[in-house]
């Protein structure tokens, strides 16, 4: 008896950018929904490997926002049943974010969920460039969305993860290794879900089921301080308008402590304070919520996750500081 083939869902949310497979000159991306039809054409093998359904959410040329995300989650939810697992394609600058949302939103889902993806935008690529990017590692979605393709079909590894170069990595312990080279990301941890050799190696414990949970949003009322030489001071979120019922969450400088009195005038304007650093927790007053041993990127998609879901302060906290998806890294 024939082996039935598995049914596997392709979703387009920017990030499609692909070299044609008869000149290595042509780029073909999607853009809009018309687009599906000639950019699959290009990579046979995938139809080979399974039945692929191909999804329209957001084009190369599009913004992506906190509803792009939602617009995944609500799709992931209602075609669970319907499919042997996922293949989303999201542009690498974006993906960790796209990932770790879905991580957080869907837990406990069913079936694996592969996001892939190119590292260029199909403007920021010259055609007098592309044998250059090709030879350092290219583009790179042809092989990584064969292989993510390949998991999204196996049994019994109902993961999420970030297919990329030979390495499978769970979103939330996702970190750029080198933007130019074949394994753009690694693992914070340096623990893997699978890698590519010969052949695709799963490692099936390092999965961990948990209890299904899904919410719908994250939250747009956070306030984000980012870490560099452009963060505003002190005084100058002083003078940012009544945000009493928005978090503020700050990437924290390596010994940076905020002082009581910043935190009293802090307080005033924000609902809470989060001070966020990756490596260890440093003492801050007490109004402040420490958070730590975190990547950024899964630090700030769980705060406006939990900011979506909790119904005070205290709640916001708790969750914050709960391991909910094996999500806080051993150092």
């Amino acid at each position: 008896m024939a082996k039935k083939r598995k049914k596997i869902a392709l979703l387009f949310a920017g990030g499609g950018s692909l070299l044609s497979i008869r000149s290595n000159k042509s780029i073909f991306f999607v853009n809009q929904k018309e687009d599906m039809e000639a950019w699959l054409k290009e990579i046979p093998e995938l139809t080979i490997l399974a039945e692929i359904q191909p999804w329209f959410n957001l084009g190369e040329g599009q913004p992506f926002t906190a509803e792009t995300i939602e617009r995944v989650v609500t799709y992931l939810k209602e075609q669970e049943p319907h499919f042997d697992g996922f293949v989303v394609l999201c542009r690498a600058e974006r993906m960790v974010q796209l990932a770790v949302a879905c991580e957080f939103m869907l837990q406990g889902y069913s079936k694996p969920v592969i996001f892939t993806g190119s590292r260029y935008a199909p403007m920021a690529v010259a055609e007098q460039d592309i044998k250059k990017i090709t030879k350092m590692g290219g583009l790179g979605l042809r092989s990584n969305v064969i292989n993510a393709a390949q998991v999204a079909s196996s049994d019994d590894f109902p993961v999420m993860a970030v297919m990329f170069g030979n390495r499978l990595i769970k979103p939330s312990k996702v970190a750029i290794a080198n933007f130019r080279g074949i394994n753009l990301f690694r693992s914070i941890d340096e623990d893997y879900l699978g890698k590519v050799d010969f052949g695709i190696t799963l490692y099936r414990n390092k999965y961990r089921k948990g209890e299904k949970r899904y919410y719908d949003e994250l939250s747009d009322e956070v306030t984000i301080v980012g870490k560099g030489l452009l963060r505003p001071t002190y005084e100058q979120l002083l003078t940012v308008g009544n945000k009493k019922k928005s978090v503020l969450l700050v990437h924290m400088l390596e010994n940076e402590i905020v002082s009581d009195e910043q935190a009293i005038v802090l307080a005033q304007k924000f609902e809470s304070i989060v001070a966020f650093n990756e490596y260890y927790v440093l003492e801050q007053p007490r109004s402040i919520i420490p958070l730590a041993r975190l990547t950024w990127e899964t630090a700030l998609i769980k705060v406006m996750w939990a900011k979506a879901i909790a119904g005070d302060r205290q709640k916001f906290a708790q969750l914050l500081h709960e391991n909910l998806i094996n999500e806080f890294v051993a150092l």
